[in-house]
Order: structure tokens, then sequence, then C-alpha cells
């Protein structure tokens, strides 16, 4: 009978979770469940009410199981797909923007990137950069600054499209923003070359002239520099383009410039910075600042390198997003972010308890009572306090010499006093242990916790011995 019965059992468990799973089956589910429940009790019990109404309700609440477990898993195969869908849709932005740049030229995204970090780094507090804004990167403080960036190998002139472009986009964006004094800066792995038939003489390249001239108080080479802009062929006919956002002319307003207007509208307000670094010694100034920085900070150098991944991904993370400003406290926050090293709380419990028993005696019967303040604190000093600078310069040279040293006294004679004038002395970062109410036989074993606090990174101790 036994046996009968867990066959029949078996077809009808498995059609019932054939048909779970489905919010438009969960009433069939229900039913079908409900039903094998009551069959089964029913045989079970020999056709009892009670038995029969019992395996019924046992059917459905498997039902409602089955369905709760199905649908869960459906939300979180939902949710997996929604967030590999999300960070899929983010790098294909990232690649997008990526083949975009690579179109302008080989390594020039690269290029772009780590200059506009470098640009970050360097902000002032007053400043905020915009990334892919006017041009690849702009700097606003008191003035507006865009820079463009050009990875190229071929040498430019004032004859070379970039330049033309460089003009015609420095005077849209100073159209579009009159109420603000705007610079532009062209950087670019190019060397500069002479212009066909040396315009500016045999000894002179014209971009090299421009930079020459930016640097005068007073316009010296400003008039032959506007002169070729606006009689050269190939360069006029390039600066002459109109504007489609209503820009006015920029060859008719070259033409009717005095030489003082050109040298304080144009000439100081580009630079053409030629024979930049490529994309590795960028880099390598990038890591240099960040030690640098980081150094500042009390790091060694190969943990603030952990910063250089993620602010060049991060630069290339806002590149393709809607808001692209920057500040130099959202560099602090990254460089934070990247050099700190996250610890699950269990472990930062058990990190804690190792620290405390490095403080305890080595004997379980001794009464500790120990504290120790700040790492980097030491306890204020008595008011008023005599500063008994030679005592402390002799026992400064001995702990420099050895390392250590013991004061000895009875009680109220001043060995805590003396001990934080020989700290602050020294200078460092100190930890101050206190062995107040321990039994006299036991301070010898404060050895073997000093030793394992050294290991734990804490090099000199100013210890309190007799509280």
């Amino acid at each position: 009978m036994k046996k009968s019965l867990f066959i029949r059992f078996i077809p009808l468990l498995v059609g019932a979770l054939f048909i779970t799973g489905c919010a438009a089956t969960r009433t069939i589910s229900d039913v079908g469940l409900g039903a094998g429940g009551a069959a089964l009790g029913g045989a079970l019990s020999k056709n009892s009410p009670a038995a029969i109404a019992g395996g019924a309700a046992g059917g459905v609440l498997l039902s409602e199981t089955s369905n709760y477990l199905a649908a869960k898993e459906a939300d979180k195969s939902y949710q997996n797909g929604y967030d590999k869908g999300r960070s899929d849709a983010v790098k294909q932005q990232y690649w997008l923007y990526v083949s975009m740049q690579q179109q302008a030229g080989s390594g020039n995204h690269h290029v772009r990137l780590w200059q506009t970090v470098l640009a970050w780094m360097d902000l002032a507090e007053n400043e905020i950069l915009i990334v892919e804004g006017a041009e690849d990167f702009d700097v606003i403080g008191d003035k507006a600054t865009g820079n463009q960036v050009k990875n190229l190998a071929a040498p430019i002139s004032l004859r070379s499209v970039c330049v033309c472009e460089a003009l015609r986009n420095f005077w849209a964006t100073r159209h579009k923003n009159q109420s603000r004094p705007i610079g532009f800066r062209l950087i670019t792995t190019a060397n500069v070359s002479f212009e066909a038939g040396e315009p500016f003489g045999d000894s002179e390249l014209g971009l090299e002239l421009w930079n020459k001239e930016s640097a005068l108080a007073t316009p010296k080479y400003s008039n032959q520099l506007k002169d070729f802009l606006v009689s050269d062929a190939s360069v006029s006919k390039r600066l002459a383009k109109s504007f489609s956002d209503g820009v006015p002319s920029l060859i008719e307003h070259l033409r009717q410039c005095s030489p003082e207007s050109f040298h304080r509208e144009f000439i100081q307000r580009i630079q053409w910075l030629s024979r930049q670094p490529d994309v590795d010694v960028i880099r390598d100034i990038v890591r240099v600042k960040l030690r640098a920085y980081g150094e500042s900070k009390h790091l060694l150098a190969r943990d603030s390198e952990r910063a250089l991944a993620p602010c060049f991904e991060y630069i290339a993370h806002v590149a393709i997003k809607k808001h692209r400003i920057l500040t130099r406290d959202d560099f602090r926050v990254q460089f934070d972010d990247a050099t700190r090293v996250s610890v699950p709380v269990s472990h930062y419990n058990q990190m804690q308890a190792a620290f405390a028993t490095g403080l305890q005696p080595t004997s379980s019967t001794s009464e500790v009572n120990y504290s120790v303040a700040e790492i980097t604190s030491i306890p204020d000093l008595p008011v008023p306090c005599a500063p008994r600078t030679a005592f402390v310069d002799i026992l400064a040279a001995s702990v420099n010499e050895h390392g250590f040293v013991a004061i000895q006294g009875s009680t109220g004679k001043g060995k805590s006093t003396l001990a934080k004038l020989l700290a602050r002395r020294l200078g460092g970062s100190w930890l101050w242990i206190s062995f107040a109410n321990w039994e006299t036989n036991r301070v010898a074993g404060r050895e073997i916790s000093l030793m394992r606090l050294s290991a734990l990174g804490l090099n000199r101790q100013a210890t309190n011995i007799f509280g």
C-alpha cells in the first residue's frame, strides 16, 4: 500500500512543479497541489475529512512557497541582467568616446585624458575644470582658458589646419563669453616648422615668434603676424569661413584690428605649446605628482601610485557624462578613495583585539589598567611647567643613540612631565601608554607588549611606566 501511494504521489508532485513559477499559472498550481494534497491525505487516512482538509492546505502552502521562490529567483535574474546591462552601456559609451577620439589621430584620446588628469591635479582651490567643454578641457577661475590637445607627428606652423581651426575656436568662444577674459592653449606633441617662403625671416618660426611676442608688454611683431594671417592665401581662406551660430567674421575683424588691439586680443590670449611630452611621459609626470601629494599625507610612494589608474578612469568616465565639472576637492576625494584600504568589520574587530592583546601583561593574574591616546598626540603639559631644556637635550641625545630611555623616580617628581617634554623635543608620532596600578614586578613584561606594538608599525613609544 505504501509503495503504491508513493508511486502515485511522485507524478502528482512532478506535474505540480511543472506548472509553478509563472504568475499566470499561480492559480492553476494552487489548485493542482491543493487537490494533490487532499488526495494524498485521503489515501493515507482512509478518507478522513480532517486529513483531506489538512492535505489540501499543505498542498496550497507548498504551491505558494514554490511560487515565492520562483518569483524571487526571477527578480534576482532581472536585477542581475539590469546591472550588467547598465555596466555594459557605460562601457559602450566609453569605447564609443574612445573610437571618436581615435578618428582624430592615433593615441590622441590617451594623451588628451592624461593631460586632463594633470590639469585636474594642478587646479587651484578657486578654479574648476570642465571636461570636454568648449575645448578638450577648460580651466575656469579668474579667467577661462580652453585647452586643445593634439597628438601629432608632423610639425606645425601658422599655416597648419589645426592652428587655423584653433584661432577660429578661440574667436567663437570669446564671442559667446564676452563678459569673461578668455584664453586658449594648443597643447601638441608636434614640433614647430618654418612657414614656406620664410615670411618671418630665415631664423624665425611663426608660432615661436607669436609666443615671444606674447611675453612683451607692448607690441613689436604683432603687425607682422597679423598681416600674415590676413594676406596669406591659404590662411585667410580658412579664417574667412563663416560661422553657423551668429559669430561675426574673424577675417574681417583681423583686417580692422590695430597692432595694439591684435596684441591685446589675440597674441596675449593664445599660447602654442609645442613639443609636449607623449602619453608615457605625461603618465609618469602624473605618477610623480601623486607621490608628492601622497608624501604630504604620510603615504609611501607605492601607496600613492594606487591612485594612478583610478584618476585616469574617473576622467574618462566624466568625459561621457552630462555633468563634467570637477574641482580640486574632487581630486582629493578620488585620491583618498583610491589609497584607502577597506576592512570588513569582522577583520577590524580582530585587529582591535590583537592590538589590545599586545598591551596586556604576560601574566593573567595581574590587574590591568591601561589607556592609549591618539597615535599623533601627546598629553598636555601642566601649567605652569619648567622646560628643563638642558636635561631634556641630554635625554634626547640618549634616545637618538640608544633608541630607549628609562625615567625612574618617586610619585609626583615629574616623570610624566619629563616624558612629555622629551616627546615634544624629539617630534614624530608617539604612542602614550599608562601602566598605572600595575604591580612593579610585572612592569618588565611591557617589553613583550612593546615589541608587538612595534610589529604594528609603531617605531617609537613614549611611556609613563609607573603612572
